[in-house]
């Protein structure tokens, strides 16, 4: 899955368990080089691209984890989550959301219509909804999947 640390840089997926102590650094748990749970930092995983430790963490489902930089010479920086990182933009978070929104509904073939209104054509005939009804759809579809 990755290398451990202390032979790359790259990031690491590091979360804490509200029922058990945390260490000094306050991350519990992390990925090993198995791609399983380790508690131990040494064994844990150090992924080549942030979107490995992504998936890494979303294949965890866990709550509150961090995903954190690691340097070459082995000390370990904290990335900003969703919510800071939109922050440090300056952006609306709730604009950013309905942006997500838009463009999962594009990329599914849904066109957007007046009132606030989504269309989506298929062989069968075609579908008209709310946008919130849509990303509903598509939510279910993608959990249904094994995404989202």
């Amino acid at each position: 899955m990755g290398s451990e640390i202390g032979s790359a840089s790259g990031y690491v997926v590091r979360w804490a368990d509200d029922c058990a102590p945390s260490h000094a650094s306050g991350f519990l748990f992390a990925v090993d080089v198995e791609g399983t749970v380790t508690t131990h930092r040494e064994r844990a995983a150090v992924l080549p691209t942030v979107g490995a430790a992504v998936e890494a963490a979303s294949a965890m489902r866990v709550r509150d984890v961090s995903i954190l930089r690691v340097h070459a010479d082995g000390r370990e920086e904290r990335l900003p989550n969703y919510e800071e990182a939109l922050a440090l933009l300056g952006a609306d978070p709730l604009a950013a959301l309905e942006a997500a929104e838009r463009r999962l509904l594009e990329r599914q073939g849904w066109e957007a219509r007046p009132f606030g209104m989504w269309l989506r054509r298929s062989a069968g005939g075609a579908q008209q909804t709310t946008q919130e009804n849509a990303v509903q759809i598509e939510r279910r579809r993608l959990a249904a999947k094994g995404g989202a």
